[in-house]
């Protein structure tokens, strides 16, 4: 068992690609340019999904939190504009 470079993750020692961050593994054999870019591409998916994962949640807090205010001082509006006759 070795440690992938990148991620520093244990990858297999036959592994060509580490399975957790695709980065390109050092071998004996040479890596045909159709999987280095496969690797590369999984790479590139696997640093983009954390990032949407927290903008989406981020978004939908925030979301939230400006939908609370809104109906608060909504009422409190509605309360305070009534006066005692």
């Amino acid at each position: 068992m070795k440690n992938c470079k990148t991620c520093g993750k244990p990858v297999d020692a036959d592994a060509k690609f580490c399975p957790s961050c695709g980065a390109v593994l050092p071998g004996e054999e040479q890596l045909t340019e159709k999987e280095i870019a496969a690797a590369e591409m999984r790479q590139e998916q696997a640093e983009e999904k954390p990032s949407k994962k927290r903008f989406n949640k981020r978004t939908l807090i925030i979301a939230a939190i400006l939908t609370i205010i809104l109906i608060s001082s909504a009422a409190a509006a509605i309360i305070l504009h009534k006066s005692p006759k």
